[in-house]
């Protein structure tokens, strides 16, 4: 069973290798870092400059929560508890040389278009071995914004599904002690004889020593 911990740091190991460092210069990003703060919306945009600690262009990864549901359930009570789990990626970048440069970038410069697909193959189609049945890590939703001085957010959402824990039962089952049934035994008409009632009981004790 994957714990949320789990898969979100696979995440976000799968984020930080679009970080800039000594070894990787030329990556898109100067930070890749958490983010648990609460996003300011304001009449100009959204504000994120601060938790990117004026490092742009920057990723910001935040975990929103998750939704459970109940696919498997059996009559006597148990049931196979899933949840989706979403994350969101902000995107940050700044280019004060107007909205054609900050959308499509230059040379040497990646514009928004090119960052928001940097992190989407990032993470999209993600595999972890105990995601529920197997499943991959989807990217859900984007949506932009601007903020303040010429500082545009784009916000990517990612979604994952796992097998929520649960308390172990404690309760331990009856064993049975007999099988009462009915048999429906079939015969042929032309060798058999016509049994007034096809039907036939059977009571059959099981030892206490049975598995």
């Amino acid at each position: 069973m994957a714990t949320l911990d789990d898969v979100d740091d696979a995440l976000y190991a799968g984020l930080e290798t679009l970080q800039r460092d000594d070894d990787h210069p030329t990556r898109l990003f100067a930070l890749v870092t958490r983010f648990t703060g609460q996003v300011q919306m304001t009449p100009g945009g959204i504000t994120l400059q601060s938790a990117a600690m004026g490092r742009l262009p920057a990723v910001l990864w935040q975990w929103v929560g998750e939704e459970p549901s109940s696919p498997v359930r059996t009559l006597l009570g148990a049931r196979e508890d899933m949840a989706t789990v979403t994350w969101v990626a902000w995107v940050l970048m700044q280019d004060p040389r107007g909205a054609t440069r900050q959308v499509k970038g230059t040379t040497n410069a990646p514009g928004l278009h090119a960052m928001t697909d940097a992190v989407i193959a990032a993470l999209n189609g993600f595999a972890h071995a105990d995601l529920y049945q197997a499943s991959r890590v989807r990217f859900a939703k984007s949506q932009t914004f601007l903020a303040e001085r010429s500082t545009h957010v784009v916000r990517l959402t990612f979604e994952a599904r796992r097998l929520l824990p649960q308390v172990t039962p404690t309760v331990t089952s009856v064993a049975p002690i007999e099988v009462n049934a009915d048999l429906n035994i079939p015969f042929d008409a032309a060798t058999d004889e016509d049994p007034s009632n096809p039907r036939v009981e059977f009571l059959e004790e099981i030892p206490e020593d049975a598995p």
